[in-house]
């Protein structure tokens, strides 16, 4: 089991070129500024839609009053149409079409709690903060970032800060896997036992 802390955004503009891959972390790109195609800053990021199929982020929700009282609310920017910068997001977003990029209604990244559970979408904000557990339901910790391949939007880390028994002061990194989290609860069941994770070397 390795150990690391979760990387910025600068340090992953900072990599050198080849590396195997430029991973970001998701929770420090909520409420980092976002902007427009004219240089204008229109709002910031609120959420990340998932896509469990791919295992990747399929987009970015931008919560937008910078474009104005008939522009929508909030933003549904495909993952592929987004700039990350060290301090903030580029979105090739005008008023002229900011409609383009409204998201349906009810829109599962929204609208989630009109929706039944079964249906709710595959959002950051409902895997960041819940918890992740061993086999057997035994309690692990807090699920606390998930590290995201810039280029592509493929989940790539899992970090957890362990609790409790296992608390260690430092967070776990683990791989990401779409079929351990379910949305409904929030919960993320980690493929290892207690005692396999207590004899872990640090």
């Amino acid at each position: 089991m390795k150990r690391l802390l979760a990387l910025g955004l600068a340090a992953v503009i900072a990599a050198p070129a080849g590396a195997q891959e430029d991973l970001v972390s998701a929770s420090r790109m909520i409420d980092m500024p976002v902007i427009d195609a004219t240089g204008k800053t229109i709002g910031r990021i609120v959420n990340f839609a998932m896509d469990p199929d791919h295992q990747r982020f399929d987009a970015a929700v931008v919560e937008a009053p910078g474009l104005g009282e008939a522009a929508p609310s909030h933003l549904v920017i495909p993952w592929q149409d987004i700039t990350l910068t060290a301090d903030h997001i580029r979105v090739p977003v005008g008023d002229s079409d900011a409609q383009t990029y409204a998201p349906f209604q009810p829109d599962p990244v929204i609208a989630a709690d009109e929706r039944p559970d079964s249906q709710l979408g595959w959002r950051l904000s409902n895997l960041v903060g819940n918890y992740a557990v061993l086999r057997g339901g035994v309690g692990y910790g807090e699920v606390q970032d998930v590290l995201v391949d810039v280029g592509t939007g493929a989940l790539s880390t899992l970090v957890v800060q362990p609790a409790g028994r296992f608390g260690t002061g430092e967070p776990a990194a683990y791989p990401f896997v779409a079929e351990a989290w379910t949305p409904e609860t929030g919960t993320y069941a980690l493929p290892h036992t207690a005692d396999e994770i207590a004899g872990a070397p640090e």
